[in-house]
């Protein structure tokens, strides 16, 4: 039997969630349009941990977060900022 993980505790499933919303609503706030294909191949990830980590199942490494900010044209600040999000979108 394979080991699984321990799960998580409620407050980093519940950061991992705020945090991929976050993600998601960027990426849709973003002209032109990314889907999330676009936006993982710009951040140097795979579609599916993408997809993972819009959904609040995935948490992401640190070192992530320059090219996940990269990808969605804001700075890694305005990945933890509730704002509007117009505010970012690329012109």
């Amino acid at each position: 039997m394979k080991d699984r993980p321990a799960p998580a505790d409620d407050s980093t499933a519940q950061f991992n969630a705020q945090f991929g919303a976050r993600v998601k609503r960027l990426r849709e706030a973003h002209v032109p349009y990314l889907s999330q294909e676009a936006a993982a191949h710009r951040a140097g990830v795979a579609v599916s941990t993408w997809s993972r980590v819009e959904r609040g199942l995935q948490s992401v490494h640190p070192q992530r977060l320059p090219g996940i900010a990269r990808s969605l044209g804001v700075g890694i600040a305005n990945l933890f900022e509730e704002g509007d999000e117009d505010e970012w979108r690329d012109s």
